[in-house]
């Protein structure tokens, strides 16, 4: 089997006991998660390339804890720690609870740009009860016409 399934996806070279810490992926897999120390990164690990129809699967997260250096926690957010035959497969993915704070980090950094330009909040200005402003269909704030 080729180690390299796709562009997210790699066959385990060996086998992984549940209560294994080293991942036995390919030379140069783990280098493909370079963010500064500190980065967690959500794995998933599964029996096949199916990975949509298969199951069990877990999910590993590593944290970049040095350039090259990872510690792993198996059986993360509510998957458990299982031993896996070499051939099983391991991708990175993003998790809802990731595109979730994606989602509020932006918000959040959109209110503060349109405070700096300018754009916050005038004093005729109707918002909701958490203070952001409403909006007309081309996003022109609505106001009491005062």
């Amino acid at each position: 089997m080729n180690r390299y399934v796709n562009k997210w996806a790699y066959a385990l070279e060996g086998s992984l006991a549940a209560s294994g810490s080293v991942l036995p992926v390919p030379f140069g897999a783990m280098e493909r998660l370079d963010g500064p120390v500190g980065s967690v990164y959500a794995l998933t690990l599964a029996p096949d390339q199916n990975v949509l129809n298969t199951a069990p699967i877990e999910i590993v997260l590593a944290t970049v804890t040095a350039p090259g250096a990872f510690a792993i926690t198996r059986g993360a957010y509510g998957t458990t720690a299982r031993d896996w035959d070499a051939g099983a497969v391991i991708y990175a993915v993003l998790l809802a609870e990731q595109l979730n704070s994606f989602e509020a980090r932006f918000a959040d950094m959109e209110a503060r740009l349109q405070a700096l330009e300018g754009g916050g909040v005038g004093e005729n200005t109707l918002t909701t009860e958490s203070g952001e402003a409403l909006t007309d269909p081309n996003n022109e704030p609505l106001t009491t016409g005062a």
